[in-house]
């Protein structure tokens, strides 16, 4: 598990990109946003979401299994409105 908590001065809805090796879950403010079974290989951006933060501290909370049983890891970040996208995927 990670936890940590955001604070925004007004609520805001961001992209938020968020990648596990291998199944994982993301909590924010105690409702399940995303979910991942399964094995699977790491992606920066492999789940890209608009999320609406509430004003104020948000709770931000990720799980991920290890269904490989090797290395494990998650990604989490929250990028700019206008990020640039191709084909579902943060452009490179």
């Amino acid at each position: 598990y990670a936890y940590t908590e955001l604070y925004f001065d007004e609520a805001e809805t961001m992209l938020v990109a968020i990648g596990t090796d291998d199944s994982g879950k993301l909590w924010i403010n105690g409702e399940e946003i995303w979910h991942d079974e399964g094995a699977s290989w790491y992606h920066i951006d492999e789940h890209l979401e608009p999320i609406t933060f509430r004003q104020g501290w948000n709770r931000i909370l990720v799980r991920i299994d290890n269904n490989g049983g090797s290395v494990s890891g998650f990604s989490f970040l929250i990028c700019p409105k206008d990020a640039p996208i191709r084909d579902g995927a943060l452009a490179r």
